[in-house]
């Protein structure tokens, strides 16, 4: 019963499929989406492995300190993040509508399609802040590192796309999503 809900006509595979292909056809055609995030990855990545450069040396407790937090700043202010994707879902929500509206497919079936298409984007950031962290910082568990800093980034990615759904400003969704985030 479920998958007719999702499927309102025609099959759920077909427009996932679609959706899927349209969404990353949009990714390679537009490169702005991921080339602006993966530069503020990369600078932030920076800025994070000059502050705790070269832990690998030192031993101390002010050490594992700062190995905690930078494991600590780097989930929260990656995650923090994401709202910059924010204004590009915006940017079709109303193609997004029409199309629900019309009953060319559910919500869900466009939900999960985007979320499998942002995977490669958070495979590219996660696998450029991890290189960049490990090789400054020196982390011993850089593929550790690079799973669950990718799995969090693909979470909060498929939030953000949630909260854009739920709200029809993508400045409200911004708010809502960076007020969520911080409690």
């Amino acid at each position: 019963h479920i998958f007719e809900v999702i499927c309102c006509c025609g099959g759920w595979g077909h427009k996932f499929m679609e959706l899927l292909h349209r969404y990353l056809l949009n990714m390679i055609s537009n490169p702005g989406i991921l080339f602006l995030r993966l530069a503020m990855y990369t600078f932030l990545s920076l800025l994070l492995g000059a502050l705790f450069y070269n832990l690998e040396t030192d031993e101390s407790y002010e050490a594992v300190n700062s190995r905690a937090a930078l494991l600590f700043y780097s989930s929260s202010f990656y995650i923090f993040m994401i709202v910059s994707v924010l204004p590009f879902l915006a940017h079709d929500q109303n193609v997004r509508d029409k199309e629900i509206l019309n009953g060319f497919y559910h919500p869900v079936t466009h939900h999960f399609a985007l979320t499998v298409a942002s995977i490669p984007s958070v495979l590219i950031l996660a696998l450029v802040i991890t290189g960049i962290l490990v090789g400054m910082v020196k982390l011993k568990n850089a593929f550790c590192f690079f799973i669950i800093l990718t799995l969090a980034l693909w979470c909060a990615e498929s939030y953000s796309i949630l909260m854009c759904y739920c709200t029809k400003n993508y400045i409200i969704a911004i708010v809502c999503l960076a007020g969520v985030s911080t409690s």
